[in-house]
């Protein structure tokens, strides 16, 4: 009797055991609402992935929303609505009884695109430009791009609050293009844009003209029997430089056959060689384009290294670069060092550049010429005959320290510091307010403090002697110098 309830005792006390460890049964649920009106959205689509499994649920008429009988621990929610921006998932550990979720409207650009007799263009391509600073300089961040129906429609959803441009042009077939129309303007500088808020819903209609189209033909030197391509890059960027690709043929000679008005660049390559010119179509045909292979050049450079203290460099302390506008804008060209006193830069393409170098840490740029010129400002031109770069660095340099204000508080800014109207350094300064710059060539400046640096066009001296407010700094050698900051508000 008692071997028979030792054993029912133990089999009580394994079944308390076994529901002691599973799993609490937890749950998270929270409220939906529109960031820009903060009401309620209801029917917003919830979704909780945890382990290998999936839930789903809606947010009821009052935004909330609730989904139980969950494993505890780590989830992830992802919340979407249709006509909102899908956030990105949230990874929150249950139970959650308030998960505040806010979703913000989408931007909708949509229109028409008709010819000049009003019928509508199928297949035209319509451009979605979005413009932001760069470098300090507003400009044309990004490109994507759509179709229209058969109707002539288009329609861009989705988009988040932004600076927005539009661009439309069509080639319909043989010899018949559309002359390429941007609104509100022109992209060059990503000055005239749309300026959409959140929930922003526009109508954008375009009426485009028809362009002729002419045969641009000529001959490449040096081609070496290869049947190499060749694209013709319109300035304007109407169309993708794609559709205007050619073979250079084994004697030399190309054709582009349909090429609409407009100034090209012409630009063939190989490993080691390249050949650039340029073709403007203007009202007729052009023929007999000369152009030659040319060896990739080489650029050397001497590095000067002046240190108060005695320091030397080498090749790993510091970068040098070109980089190109236009067709080659995405490609610099980086240097290869050889050592604290010379540097090359290998496999440049024939043309105009800006040069960029990153001293060691401690020392600033203190010049940058060929045969004597400065080349920062102006920029630089490759040729086959180039000379040396000769390159000046020092360790001299002084000591900016600051605190920055809002409402007589420390606050946090994107410190600017700008010298005879050119942009030098940024920074941010901390959660108190406190910036510093190390290794400032000594010199005059205007400093300026910003609360948002993603509208502050710091590289335009109209925009900068508009809305800028600095303070001035002196800079002496190796010496610091202090100065407080308000921050300013950057309009958008």
């Amino acid at each position: 009797m008692n071997r028979i309830f030792r054993v029912l005792l133990l089999l009580a006390c394994t079944s308390a055991f076994a529901q002691s460890e599973e799993p609490k049964s937890c749950s998270v649920g929270g409220t939906v609402t529109n960031s820009v009106t903060h009401a309620p959205i209801p029917r917003a689509q919830v979704e909780v992935s945890v382990l290998d499994r999936l839930r789903s649920t809606q947010s009821d008429a009052t935004g909330k929303w609730l989904v139980d009988a969950l494993p505890c621990g780590s989830i992830e929610v992802t919340v979407s609505r249709i006509g909102y921006i899908e956030k990105q998932p949230l990874v929150i550990t249950t139970p959650v009884s308030n998960l505040k979720v806010e979703l913000t409207p989408q931007v909708v650009l949509a229109g028409r695109v008709i010819d000049d007799q009003g019928d509508p263009i199928p297949a035209a391509h319509v451009r979605l430009l979005t413009s932001g600073i760069l470098e300090g300089i507003r400009t044309v961040l990004s490109d994507s791009g759509a179709d229209t129906n058969d109707l002539g429609e288009y329609r861009f959803a989705g988009l988040a609050a932004g600076h927005y441009i539009l661009c439309a042009t069509a080639n319909t077939g043989i010899r018949r293009f559309y002359a390429e129309r941007c609104l509100p303007g022109p992209p060059e500088g990503g000055l005239n844009t749309i300026q959409a808020s959140a929930g922003y819903e526009g109508r954008f209609d375009f009426t485009l003209s028809p362009l002729p189209a002419y045969r641009v033909s000529g001959v490449v030197a040096g081609a070496g029997g290869a049947t190499i391509d060749i694209r013709a890059i319109k300035a304007e960027n109407a169309w993708s430089p794609n559709n205007f690709v050619t073979q250079i043929r084994r004697d030399g000679t190309f054709v582009f056959p349909n090429l609409p008005l407009g100034s090209y660049t012409l630009i063939a390559e190989t490993a080691t060689t390249s050949a650039v010119g340029s073709a403007a179509v203007t009202n007729a045909d052009v023929e007999n384009i000369q152009l030659r292979f040319q060896p990739r050049i080489t650029l050397t450079a001497n590095l000067h290294v002046i240190s108060a203290s005695g320091k030397t460099i080498g090749p790993k302390d510091y970068d040098a670069f070109l980089w190109g506008d236009g067709p080659r804008a995405a490609d610099p060209a980086h240097a290869n060092n050889e050592s604290g006193e010379s540097f090359t830069i290998p496999n440049v393409i024939p043309g105009a550049y800006h040069f960029s170098f990153a001293p060691p840490k401690g020392f600033y740029l203190k010049s940058a010429t060929i045969a004597g010129q400065e080349i920062i400002a102006p920029g630089i031109t490759v040729t086959a005959g180039t000379p040396p770069l000769e390159i000046t660095i020092a360790d001299d340099g002084g000591t900016i320290e600051g605190d920055v204000t809002a409402d007589d508080a420390p606050s946090t800014a994107w410190i600017y510091l700008e010298r005879d109207g050119q942009p030098v350094r940024n920074a941010q300064a901390d959660a108190k307010g406190h910036f510093r710059f190390d290794a400032v060539p000594p010199g005059d400046y205007n400093i300026y403090a910003w609360d948002d640096n993603s509208n502050v066009e710091y590289g335009n001296p109209v925009w900068m002697q508009r809305y800028g407010k600095p303070a001035a700094v002196s800079v002496t050698p190796s010496q610091s110098a202090h100065v407080n900051l308000v921050r300013q508000v950057a309009p958008e």
